[in-house]
């Protein structure tokens, strides 16, 4: 992984916050299940 310095981090976490107040509602709770449903899956490996 690329060493980021943190004011990039910073920029890029509140871009990603940004993009997600845009999104449609349907696809921000698809996008919430999806990463309920990887979670279970993480641990077992």
């Amino acid at each position: 992984m690329a060493y980021l310095a943190p004011s990039e981090f910073v920029t890029k976490m509140v871009d990603a916050e940004e993009s997600k107040i845009y999104m449609a509602t349907r696809d921000l709770l698809i996008r919430a299940y999806m990463a309920g449903a990887m979670r279970p899956i993480s641990r077992v490996s």
